[in-house]
């Protein structure tokens, strides 16, 4: 037998990382909801804390796709720390839960990089990623037809079988 040598190399970070995820995730019927994530010595590098409350406000018009984090002693966003990932490639991250949005559409989409810049005032400016854009009207995937009563019966027998099988019997 005989080795090849490998050559191991670092991982790095993807060139698109840029310290902000934003995501939509949705459980079971409720409506999608809005999640903002930054790594932590990102968010604290830009002079920010995780117990700090923020406005959010959302851009229209001329500047659709672009959501504000507008600090304000009595705002209702507030961040919390999280641990992400397995221990040998943990993240420390900075949650901020911002709820359904109604002007996004109603569907998970997965946490993906973003731009986003801090102002003098300690206002957050976030690009929002593509899914943004999409009509809502294309949205909503048809349902599956329901069964009929033919399919029922037969899925029943089928699990009575499989019962009996079981049972020895």
């Amino acid at each position: 037998m005989s080795f090849t040598r490998v050559i191991i190399q670092e991982a790095k970070a993807p060139a698109t990382e840029t310290g902000c995820r934003v995501s939509l995730y949705k459980l079971s019927q409720q409506p999608a909801k809005l999640r903002i994530i930054f790594d932590k010595a990102a968010f604290e590098a830009a002079g920010l804390t995780a117990d700090q409350c923020f406005y959010l406000e959302i851009g229209d018009g001329e500047h659709k796709g672009l959501i504000r984090m507008v600090p304000h002693q009595s705002g209702d966003l507030t961040g919390r720390n999280r641990k992400r990932g397995r221990s040998s490639n943990m993240r420390v991250t900075v949650e901020f839960e911002c709820g359904h949005i109604q002007q996004f559409v109603n569907r998970a989409e997965k946490a993906c990089p973003t731009h986003w810049r801090r102002f003098e005032d300690g206002t957050i400016e976030i690009a929002m990623p593509r899914w943004v854009f999409v009509a809502k009207s294309t949205e909503v995937a048809p349902k599956p037809p329901a069964a009929s009563d033919e399919q029922r019966r037969q899925h029943n027998e089928h699990l009575e079988r499989r019962r009996r099988m079981k049972m020895g019997g």
